[in-house]
């Protein structure tokens, strides 16, 4: 299953890859290959710094904020230089002992943490119909996914024994993700009362997706893969931090994008 999943991960790579050059068509310029190697060099501190919680004894959920410059740089910049940065970023950590062993899943994940945030801003930034709306329907739509699974899931694994999934463990879980989903609604649309530059609802979009596709989704999987982590078990512990992350990260990004955007006006306009 490892071996699966290796293999896997780097075909989606290649295949980021690929796309990303074909959207972005790039140019090399100093001023951004200066301001992508600060940017990596600072994700790569941060991550040093993240504070790792263990899961089942191993180190699996990590609190910090690392992704934000990754996501800068695809935000700014755009995919191709968002997926550059991911990938130098995640061989960077590898090199300074962050990261024990390589782990292409984990590659990937860094990847797509810079690649989605320049997807978003190529596809949606001059989408004037849905753009202030496309923040509630991915929370909507995540947290419809998300109660799906849990009520298809009928066991886990836990150090090699089954435990069943009971009807009410499946409503008191589905009432977590509809209490903080709500919450996170609430909170997001507070944030968004007081921003009127349309690059807001671009960052809190890229936010949410990074953090459903690769936190909840694609990090719990390659836990399963690696430590037998049970998916549902990751996935209900990192909700809640993917709430106050989102709106923690909402925060901080949006102060930081007010005092870089201007630098790059030539590069990112909203």
């Amino acid at each position: 299953m490892i071996l699966f999943s290796q293999i896997a991960s780097v075909l989606a790579i290649v295949l980021i890859a690929f796309i990303s050059f074909k959207i972005s068509q790039p140019r090399i310029e100093l001023k951004t290959l200066v301001m992508v190697s600060l940017l990596v060099g600072i994700s790569v501190v941060l991550a040093l710094l993240s504070w790792m919680i263990p899961l089942f004894g191993f180190p699996s959920l990590k609190i910090g904020f690392s992704q934000i410059p990754l996501m800068f740089i695809g935000f700014v910049f755009g995919p191709f230089w968002g997926f550059v940065g991911g990938l130098l970023a995640d061989v960077l950590e590898l090199l300074t002992g962050t990261i024990a062993f390589p782990f292409f899943g984990f590659t990937l994940n860094k990847v797509l943490v810079g690649f989605i945030p320049g997807l978003v801003v190529k596809l949606v930034k001059n989408d004037d119909r849905y753009t202030r709306m496309w923040p509630t329907i991915a929370i909507v739509l995540i947290s419809m996914l998300a109660m799906f699974y849990v009520f298809s899931t009928n066991q886990i694994k836990v150090d090699e024994n089954m435990i069943a999934v009971g009807l009410e463990i499946k409503f008191v879980l589905s009432a977590l993700v509809i209490v903080l989903m709500s919450g996170l609604l609430i909170s997001l649309n507070i944030i968004l009362k007081h921003q009127k530059n349309r690059y807001a609802f671009l960052w809190i979009l890229a936010l949410i997706l990074v953090e459903m596709i690769v936190q909840l989704m694609l990090t719990p999987l390659w836990l399963d893969v690696m430590y037998g982590i049970p998916f549902i078990v990751s996935v209900s512990v990192r909700l809640i931090k993917a709430v106050v992350m989102i709106v923690v990260n909402t925060m901080i990004g949006l102060v930081l994008l007010k005092g870089i955007l201007p630098m790059f006006r030539d590069k990112f306009t909203v």
